[in-house]
């Protein structure tokens, strides 16, 4: 098995208020650690990699996502059969900024017991080294060990990596992810990693079909493989057909230039997240653990969604997973031309007469006066129109205030006045576009939000053409200097649009 699977979430009768643990076993005996003290589970390597430390029960290191984090045999010291051989997983245990791997041979869900139902473990002698267990309860007839993290990361000679921490102003720094709903699933990813997103494509028949797959669709002259997300994750399936029909989807690119399509119903949001806002998902109830790179709340995602969680898939565990690895490879396969050749030949000259630029990058589509697009990398985050705004006289009629955002004073923009075109905008459904750039934070106003769509051809542009003019020279003679422009969508949504160079103007705002 590739990756830890539970075999039930176990919660006491009597869990009115007392402490939340992750249940685990090593060999035939039962423990549990506080569910703050984990930070995921993880599957197993065949061969740990080699750590030159010398500690008791020390046996090797796991690579997670860029940190070797070193993985410790509980069973030599507790004196249990060791879980080296046969089926086991890492529990990854945080202690205050340490990281420490811990041998199991399965994860077992949760419980929530009474304080009343811990019973403490005393010891005679205080011995050689630190004693792990601290107390003991009894959970479905058998005998749980509730272990100490503090005492395991006190443990002599055994090693913890720092866990890297975001710190305030950092945002910039970290990825943004992009936040969609499945039914009433809210789910998220890295943004980076998003090759498009596509509003209502028909979904056509495939011989790949089946419970996961639900058919394909037509993509950059490829046939990409449309996946049953809410399928593929575990999760509770609202009630859908299974006949065909369209669908939004949002398009994830796999290395060796494979894609793939998951099913979704609406885009949401894009947010930076950071490496602490991110909780393990407590229960750890999920079919497969790869999948999962923790729980993202509403107040983390200034979603303004009290209660909402973000569930962020893990894209390395995306990558992975090999049933889908084959789907995205199937992709590299043309499916029928949707363009003629001369089509494609007068494509190839206008690029060749402009300077094309380098097509696949993802972007933004919004509406400003015309639809637009911009560099999906630009953007850090999306937000709702500010609801306290200090209003300033600035230099240009677009700068409409100063809005507080993350402990900055931040200017908004009406990115449409900035560009010479009508400015008129209803703040209930406008979205703010936040660009960060020359030490300056700015929030572009937009209309409403369309999609990210991938680029087909980019037309180069100088500095100029991009948005080197003032602010204060666009909304004044009401014209905006030319822009270049960029071919998104897809099949018959295929369409030129205005390139809008935000960094540049972030640059000219300062």
């Amino acid at each position: 098995m590739g990756s830890a699977v539970l075999n039930s979430v176990a919660v006491a009768s009597n869990a009115a208020a007392g402490p939340h643990l992750g249940l685990l076993r090593i060999g035939a005996a039962q423990l549990a650690l506080p569910v703050e003290a984990l930070r995921e589970v993880l599957p197993c390597p065949a061969q740990l990699a080699a750590l030159p430390v010398v500690a008791e029960g020390l046996c090797g290191a796991i690579h997670v996502r860029g940190l070797v984090i070193p993985v410790l045999d509980l069973a030599v010291l507790l004196g249990l059969a060791s879980p080296l051989t046969g089926e086991r997983v890492i529990v990854v245990m945080r202690w205050q900024d340490g990281l420490l791997g811990i041998l199991a041979s399965e994860v077992c869900g949760m419980a929530r017991l009474a304080p009343q139902a811990l019973h403490e473990l005393s010891f005679a002698a205080p011995g050689s080294r630190p004693h792990l267990a601290t107390h003991s309860f009894q959970l479905n007839g058998g005998v749980v060990t509730l272990l100490s993290p503090e005492q395991i990361a006190r443990l002599p000679g055994v090693p913890l990596v720092r866990e890297p921490q975001a710190r305030t102003g950092e945002h910039r720094h970290t990825a943004p992810a992009l936040l969609f709903r499945c039914g009433s699933v809210h789910l998220g990813v890295d943004a980076s990693s998003v090759e498009a997103t596509l509003p209502r494509l028909a979904i056509n028949d495939s011989s790949l079909r089946s419970a996961l797959c639900l058919g394909v669709i037509e993509h950059r002259g490829f046939e990409v493989a449309v996946i049953d997300t809410l399928q593929l994750l575990g999760l509770t399936r609202q009630s859908r057909s299974a006949a065909l029909g369209e669908s939004a989807l949002l398009v994830l690119r796999f290395p060796g230039g494979g894609l793939l399509a998951l099913q979704l119903d609406e885009v949401s949001d894009i947010v930076p997240v950071a490496g602490a806002q991110i909780a393990v998902i407590p229960a750890l109830a999920v079919q497969d653990s790869r999948l999962f790179r923790g729980a993202l709340s509403s107040a983390s995602a200034d979603a303004g969604r009290p209660g909402q969680q973000t569930l962020l898939l893990e894209v390395a565990g995306l990558h992975q997973h090999e049933v889908l690895v084959a789907l995205a490879g199937l992709s590299r396969q043309a499916a029928k031309p949707t363009r003629t050749a001369n089509a494609n030949a007068l494509a190839g000259t206008v690029a060749g007469k402009t300077g094309g630029g380098m097509p696949g990058a993802s972007y933004l589509t919004y509406f400003a006066g015309v639809e637009s697009a911009s560099p999906l990398a630009q953007i850090s985050e999306i937000i709702d129109f500010p609801a306290a705004l200090s209003p300033i006289a600035g230099r240009s009629a677009a700068v409409l205030g100063l809005f507080n955002h993350r402990g900055q004073a931040a200017p908004l923009v009406c990115l449409s006045t900035l560009l010479g075109r009508a400015g008129e905008f209803e703040p209930a459904t406008a979205r703010v576009l936040l660009v960060q750039g020359a030490g300056l934070t700015v929030g572009f106003v937009v209309q409403d939000l369309r999609s990210i769509e991938v680029a087909h051809w980019e037309e180069a542009g100088t500095a100029e053409e991009q948005g080197s003019a003032s602010a204060s020279a666009s909304a004044s003679n009401g014209t905006a200097r030319r822009q270049s422009l960029v071919e998104v969508g897809n099949a018959a949504q295929r369409r030129m649009l205005p390139k809008l160079d935000l960094l540049q103007w972030v640059a000219s705002l300062a």
